[in-house]
């Protein structure tokens, strides 16, 4: 017989902060450590706004409609774009990934794939890669198709054009396998643009 999901399954299962909040504190009072502790650290960043902090916000997801347009911008400024590189990575934990140890970049990786998530739940909309200045639906393919570019961009492709392949690793594995729950099909357009990439920077 399978057993329920616990606090920490259920906490990295829910796309919603409210209600992740309440999992989260049901996780420290079942389990107390350091990583739920890291969970706490990474759930205050996330939806903390500095400037108005009595206000949730999702930072993070925000990062997933940001990184797509840095991805494209590379090319305008590279040192404002080293800069805000530098700058996500940091916000996001990378640069000391492979120092944080199992447990806690478990639950980083857990967070990325929290964030993804959510991100792709605005893509099952029926807004999500209109065309004609939304007149036009988008099919189902279609949707896969733009999902898998943007990920894409905001992870492998960026880790590419910088050279930060190392630091992004962990955050470029947790968007593929979410996506591939999204859209199963989806590998083909991802892994193309890897090998359009490649023969565009060998030519």
């Amino acid at each position: 017989m399978d057993r329920e999901p616990g606090e920490r399954e259920l906490y990295f299962a829910e796309t919603e902060p409210e209600k992740r909040l309440r999992h989260l504190e049901k996780w420290e009072q079942d389990s107390p450590g350091e990583a739920v502790r890291f969970a706490r650290q990474l759930w205050q960043e996330r939806y903390t706004d500095l400037k108005k902090p009595d206000r949730m916000v999702d930072n993070w997801l925000w990062k997933c409609v940001y990184l797509p347009g840095l991805f494209k911008r590379q090319n305008v400024s590279r040192k404002a774009f080293r800069t805000e590189l530098d700058r996500t990575i940091h916000e996001l934990h990378l640069e000391s990934g492979e120092n944080l140890g199992k447990d806690l970049r478990e639950v980083l990786y857990l967070e990325f794939r929290n964030m993804a998530a959510r991100y792709l739940e605005t893509c099952r909309g029926s807004r999500y890669a209109s065309r004609y200045f939304g007149l036009m639906k988008a099919e189902e393919k279609d949707k896969q198709e733009k999902a898998a570019e943007e990920f894409w961009m905001m992870s492998r492709g960026l880790a590419l054009i910088s050279g930060k392949e190392a630091e992004m690793k962990l955050f470029s594995e947790a968007l593929e396998a979410e996506l591939g729950d999204f859209a199963p099909d989806y590998r083909e357009t991802y892994r193309s643009l890897d090998a359009r990439f490649l023969a565009k920077k060998r030519s």
